[in-house]
């Protein structure tokens, strides 16, 4: 009973210690993917062109980040900012579940 205890507390300890971003100083591996229209991202082509890039990267059944996405937060950003709009941002949305 006492090891399934510290198994527990171990799990719980490292999810509330997960971080999804890169330490401060770290360089963004570079990477290349295809949306669902056929076109092809590249991120450091984007980054040297100038533009900001923001990635997120999310599963439908997360229903927090499910709901953050749906919220239009990153909407607003790209309506407000995006290269379609006269800006420099691109916003990239990764379904991080490939089964969806």
């Amino acid at each position: 009973m006492s090891k399934l205890l510290f198994v527990v507390i171990l799990v719980v300890f490292n999810f509330f210690n997960a971080a999804a971003q890169l330490p401060a100083g770290s360089i963004a591996p570079d990477f290349t993917v295809t949306d669902i229209n056929g076109n092809t991202h590249h991120l450091y082509g984007y980054l040297n062109q100038g533009y900001t890039v923001v990635l997120q990267m999310d599963a439908t059944w997360v229903s927090p980040s499910w709901t953050y996405s749906n919220s239009g937060a990153l909407s607003e950003l790209y309506y407000s900012h995006g290269v379609d709009y006269g800006g420099n941002v691109i916003v990239l949305f990764l379904e991080a579940d490939g089964t969806t």
